[in-house]
């Protein structure tokens, strides 16, 4: 025969009756581990380690997908806007029967390339063109390989 306080256990899912092996927490409530006070719910470690290789893997595609987009449309970016400045420098020769010494006297209203960096300009009228005007590229460094040149960007190099 039981007693009271076994009984109570017993049909509150601790013994071998309804409930078999599951813990019950207060007012028979399951998911409270016996001894710790704390539930059950929430993710394993296996669960947030998938999730966080998952969100990992996204965040690469995305990278490897988007990242020569975004070069492409600063290239493009700044070769409208060397068109552009050509454009100004060819109307004040116009006027003018010369070159500015400084892009500052057009009136422009981007004097920047793709990367955020000012154009370089130079007037040159004793060399085959008369002026030189490039953006530094991607690198931000006049003088290397990747800079984009208004006299070659349309090259089939470039």
């Amino acid at each position: 025969m039981m007693t009271g306080e076994t009984e109570a256990n017993w049909n509150n899912g601790r013994g071998m009756g309804r409930g078999m092996g599951r813990s019950m927490g207060p007012g028979g409530k399951p998911g409270v581990k016996p001894g710790t006070g704390r539930g059950t719910a929430g993710f394993s470690l296996i669960e947030l380690m998938a999730v966080v290789l998952i969100m990992g893997i996204l965040g690469t595609v995305v990278t490897v997908v988007v990242g020569p987009k975004i070069f492409s449309a600063r290239t493009g970016t700044t070769k409208t806007s060397l068109q552009v400045i050509q454009r100004e420098l060819d109307s004040y020769f116009g006027e003018k029967t010369e070159y500015p010494q400084t892009l500052s006297v057009l009136d422009l209203k981007k004097n920047k390339d793709g990367w955020d960096m000012l154009f370089f300009y130079k007037a040159t009228p004793e060399n085959v063109h008369p002026y030189m005007l490039s953006s530094a590229g991607k690198d931000k460094e006049h003088g290397t390989a990747d800079d984009i040149d208004v006299w070659t960007m349309d090259s089939p190099t470039n």
